[in-house]
């Protein structure tokens, strides 16, 4: 952006600085643990074999090598390339579309916790932290329909500027990913949530974490450690949430947040989204670190609904979340009570009532 507030020129385009298929970095996560994605024996579980095993139209081919190398950039099996290609042909770049997911950048952020009130962990040693942060490589994430969530460089000044750093593929892809290789491919949404970064203090040290949704892509939320994006590694791959039953197609964007319960400092908030099995509305909280569910609230019974993207709200001013507030398909704004020092008391607020609830001039509701 110039000064004027027109676009200059493109200083770099990831499009054409993917590594070598040999050369990248990608990483997935197989039964709640990170793993380099190179080896379908090694890499992936049974379900995720199988899945890669499999064609678009269902047929069991035993292609999930072909299909992993592909994935990774290897245009060798393309249907242009004769005799034996079969795979959709990708001629000018191997990144995929980016639609809906708005990249985050990441670098020396400082996110405001050396205010925290005197005593509270982490907070004397924040400086040192974002003292440390001078050192990293800046890094721009997003999420493509390629199936994957993925870094680049973003630094200007460099010849590496734009190079993919690394990529992610959560599990909740697997069911849709072989179907990118086939020839007859239309379009389908894979990574396509806006992540969101932000320090948190876990386990007695600071870290720069990203969460990420799939948006209409599936139904998980995953969290990585990304302080080094340089240098990530399957251990840096936190976790992957997952609710067969209440979680949605993962629109709502997730948020990290300190609360008020000393036993769960740091945590991720969600809606639920929408299109989930139980077709309700309702709000997650789960643990920052483990991805283990800490609280699932419910705004009711009614069903063709979900709930939006949170906005988190700190009343004291003492950097935990007091207040959370979403909207739902139904046009109702919830507020979610967090002032409790115990994760099993944060509860709908205002009596369990929606705040406001938007309705047209002909009293249809609108959703928020």
């Amino acid at each position: 952006m110039q000064g004027d507030g027109s676009i200059g020129s493109a200083i770099w385009d990831a499009a054409t600085r993917i590594p070598t298929p040999a050369q990248r970095n990608i990483f997935t996560i197989s039964s709640g643990t990170g793993r380099t994605f190179t080896n379908c024996n090694v890499s992936l579980n049974a379900a995720q074999k199988l899945a890669l095993d499999t064609n678009a139209i269902g047929v069991v081919d035993n292609k999930c090598t072909d299909r992993l190398n592909w994935l990774r950039g290897d245009t060798s099996k393309e249907v242009r390339f004769t005799p034996g290609g079969t795979f959709r042909n990708r001629l000018t770049t191997v990144l995929g579309d980016i639609i809906n997911s708005d990249p985050a950048f990441s670098f020396n952020e400082d996110y405001g916790y050396g205010g925290l009130p005197a005593g509270t962990p982490g907070q004397s040693s924040y400086a040192a932290y974002l003292t440390s942060k001078a050192s990293r490589t800046p890094a721009l994430f997003v999420g493509a329909n390629d199936g994957m969530l993925h870094a680049f460089r973003a630094d200007v000044d460099s010849i590496n500027g734009g190079k993919e750093l690394f990529a992610f593929i959560p599990d909740g892809v697997y069911a849709n990913l072989s179907k990118l290789t086939d020839p007859a491919y239309t379009h389908k949404f894979y990574v396509d949530g806006a992540p969101t970064v932000g320090d948190a203090y876990l386990s007695g040290s600071w870290k720069t974490i990203l969460l990420g949704g799939l948006g209409a892509g599936g139904k998980s939320i995953y969290a990585l450690d990304i302080g080094n994006a340089a240098g990530f590694a399957a251990s840096d791959v936190l976790w992957e949430f997952s609710d067969a039953t209440d979680l949605g197609r993962t629109y709502s964007q997730p948020q990290i947040a300190r609360t008020n319960d000393t036993l769960n400092p740091w945590v991720a908030i969600f809606g639920n989204g929408y299109n989930s099995t139980s077709d309700k509305s309702f709000l997650f909280i789960v643990n920052l670190q483990t991805g283990a569910l800490i609280k699932k609230i419910p705004t009711g019974n009614a069903t063709a609904n979900g709930l939006s993207s949170v906005v988190l709200y700190d009343a004291n001013n003492d950097m935990a979340v007091d207040a959370v507030y979403a909207g739902d398909l139904l046009g109702n704004l919830w507020e979610f009570d967090l002032t409790s020092t115990s994760a099993s008391a944060w509860q709908l607020a205002n009596s369990g009532d929606p705040l406001f609830t938007a309705r047209s001039s002909l009293n249809e509701v609108q959703p928020i």
